[in-house]
Parts: structure tokens; sequence; C-alpha cells
């Protein structure tokens, strides 16, 4: 299990590394070449520098992906191209995506493009910036992780005991 972040425009990168130091897993985040991101070196913390070009960090992302990561983010392609991988999806908010409502956040993305499209905006005219992070999202988002994380776990261990019961 690691952590796969799409660091462009995710709000949540103190608490994943403050989670991710604390269960010991690995963090990879992803971000484009015009992004800044500065963190303390560790060995579990990981940058990747993707290049400018759409979409590039979620390819690269999906490219790492497999069974049991975890991937951070609030895009919907990305998420469904997760979940195709059987990675665990979690967006900013501390919200789980699944199979069962991962056509709810890809309607939303339609929907959200289609009026900008009509309004003439582009989709950075109405970004909300890291300030909107907003405390009780912040302990949501931290107690979900911590939450996936004990549930990967377990599942893991339980697989493990199968395995080992099938062998005997």
């Amino acid at each position: 299990m690691r952590i796969l972040v799409d660091a462009d425009a995710c709000k949540c990168v103190d608490d994943i590394i403050e989670v991710a130091k604390e269960w010991k897993v690995e963090a990879f985040f992803f971000h484009n070449c015009s992004k800044l991101m500065q963190f303390e070196e560790h060995k579990l913390l990981h940058e990747c520098i993707v290049d400018n070009s759409k979409d590039s960090a979620d390819f690269a992302i999906v490219n790492k992906a497999k069974k049991n990561d975890i991937i951070v983010t609030n895009d919907a392609g990305l998420m469904a191209m997760g979940l195709a991988k059987r990675a665990r999806i979690i967006n900013n908010n501390g919200l789980y995506i699944t199979k069962d409502n991962i056509n709810q956040f890809l309607t939303n993305r339609y929907i959200g493009h289609r009026d900008m499209r009509h309004s003439g905006r582009n989709k950075h005219q109405n970004h909300r910036g890291k300030n909107n992070y907003i405390p009780h999202t912040k302990r949501n988002f931290k107690t979900a992780l911590h939450h996936l994380i004990r549930r990967i776990n377990k599942e893991i261990f339980e697989e493990k005991q199968i395995k080992q019961a099938k062998a005997i």
C-alpha cells in the first residue's frame, strides 16, 4: 500500500505527510514542473515531477497505481482510472470514491465542463485556493485517511490468513 497524491491542486499535503509518517506508508506527490513543493526530506516521501501537458500527473499516477494503493484526488477522470486499477480513492474532503458512487462524480464533472463552455469561463477563474481548506474538512480528511489505511491493512492481513490456511 502506498499513497499517490494528485498534488497540483491538493489542499491536504501536510495532512498526508503526517498520516504517511504515522503509518509508515510511502507517499508519492505528483505535480507538474510549474508547481513548487517544499517538504522535508524523508525516506517515505517522494516528489514526482511531470511535464506541464494536460493530465500528465493523472497518467503518471495511474501508471504507478496498483491494488490497495490510495489515490488522493478531486479529479473525477483520475478517480475512474484509479478504480479500474483496483486502487482506493479518497478526495480532499475525505469522501471515499467507489464503483457505487463514481458515476455521480463523473456526471458532476460533465455538467461543470458543459457549464464552463457555455459561460465562457475557464476552470482557473473559479479556483478557490488553499485558504478554503477549512478546519472541519481537514479533520474529516485525516480521519477518513486513517480509517482507510486501517481498513486496507486489515484486508491485507485477512488475505494473507486465507492464503496460509489454503496452503495447509
